[in-house]
Parts: C-alpha cells; structure tokens; sequence
C-alpha cells in the first residue's frame, strides 16, 4: 500500500505527464493552423516573421537580433495554453507597410480551440477545410481593414499592429 507521499507523488507525476501531453498538442495545433494560413494565403518564406509574448509588456515581440524560430516564438500559459505572434510583411523587408496580431490556442476536452487576441475563441477542426477556409479568410479581411480603416482606441498592443502607412495613422 502506497503511503500518502508517495500517492501525492504519483499524483504530481501524472499531472505533470498530462500537462506535457497538452502542451504537445497545442503545439502541435499551432502548427497545423500556422501552416494552413501560410497555404492558404500563399505567403512566401519571407512574408512572416514569428513574435514572441513578452508578459511583461503585455505585447508580442521581435527578438533582439535575427528573428525567433517559429518553435522558439511560442509561448505557453500556466495552463498549457499556446500563444504566437505573426507579423505579416507585405512588402520587401526593411520596408512599410506590416501588420502583426496574435493566436491563441487551447484545448477543452480533445477540441482545439483558438482565437485572434481579443476576439472571441471559436472551436476549430482542423480536418473540416471549409472551416478552417473561413478562419483563415477571417484574418485575411481584419487585415485589409487595418489599412482602410482608421485605427480604434484599442487596436494595440495585443489585437491587430499595424504599419504607419496604414489609414488613420501618421508617419
């Protein structure tokens, strides 16, 4: 018979495998999700650049010198849950304009949910293509808007960053 230590131990041990595991998965889900909307828009190597979740500026960030790996950019909650930024360069490097935002991926019994920082978190399957489609165009239109649009009160730092050529804003 275990004694109460050692079933606090065994405890501990399988939460800490099932929170690996989760982890796992939320990665895993990042990427699928990541490379779908690289598909699906048909961005080139060049056309993002991965950011990484600072907790204390509350914003994504570029690393100081090179770029983050997309592995390296993510960043995980006390829950396991998977944040990445994305800046999209939309003309050549060096110059305007760009737009950045944030996912967000979790998992709530086996079901992948995701959301655009602060949008509403929304169930994704990642094998129904025609949902996955309409995420991806979802993001594709925020991302027009952003520069035909002026900018809103709250539009940084977490939400949609955009360029200083985008509508609304000054250079």
């Amino acid at each position: 018979m275990p004694t109460k230590y050692e079933e606090m131990c065994d405890v501990a041990k399988s939460a800490r495998k099932e929170w690996l595991a989760h982890c796992e998965r939320c990665r895993q889900y990042m990427a699928t999700l990541v490379g779908g909307f690289v598909t699906y828009c048909q961005i080139p190597d060049t056309g993002a650049v991965y950011l990484c979740w600072d907790q204390e500026t509350q914003s994504y960030t570029e690393q100081e010198e090179g770029e983050h790996s997309f592995a390296g950019a993510m960043t995980f909650d006390d829950a396991g849950d998977c944040r990445l930024g994305i800046c999209l360069i939309l003309t050549p490097r060096g110059e305007q304009p760009w737009v950045s935002f944030g996912l967000l991926v979790s998992e709530s019994n086996g079901i992948m949910i995701v959301r655009l920082e602060r949008d509403k978190a929304v169930q994704l399957d990642l094998e129904n293509r025609n949902q996955c489609d309409e995420f991806y165009q979802n993001i594709v239109e925020k991302v027009k808007r952003s520069f035909t649009e002026s900018a809103g009160p709250d539009t940084e730092p977490i939400g949609f960053k955009r360029s200083v050529l985008a509508a609304g804003d000054s250079q």
